[in-house]
């Protein structure tokens, strides 16, 4: 939509040229360089659209990263209660002998 937008803003800039100088579609030169000004504003809003795609992207990874975080630090706790409570029965077991 922002695209499109750009375009009628480039249109709308040629319409007024053509009012206020009737002459304006034979000079090439301001031609060409309302065109290239309209193909730099397109690249820039397609650079800008592939930059969003990219950052939602890398905020969902980011997202996942910090959930498989998250599930493997509770795994981690999980493990180390289990082997601290297998040297105390270790430790029980030796003072009792």
């Amino acid at each position: 939509m922002t695209h499109h937008f750009a375009g009628n803003i480039v249109a709308e800039s040629l319409a007024v040229c053509r009012v206020a100088n009737p002459d304006v579609d034979s000079n090439a030169g301001n031609m060409d360089k309302l065109q290239a000004l309209e193909s730099t504003v397109d690249s820039l809003i397609a650079r800008c659209q592939q930059l969003a795609d990219d950052n939602r992207e890398l905020r969902r990874q980011e997202a996942d990263w910090l959930r498989e975080r998250q599930r493997l630090i509770k795994n981690n706790e999980a493990a180390r209660s289990r082997v601290e409570a297998m040297i105390n029965r270790l430790k029980g077991l030796t003072q009792e002998s």
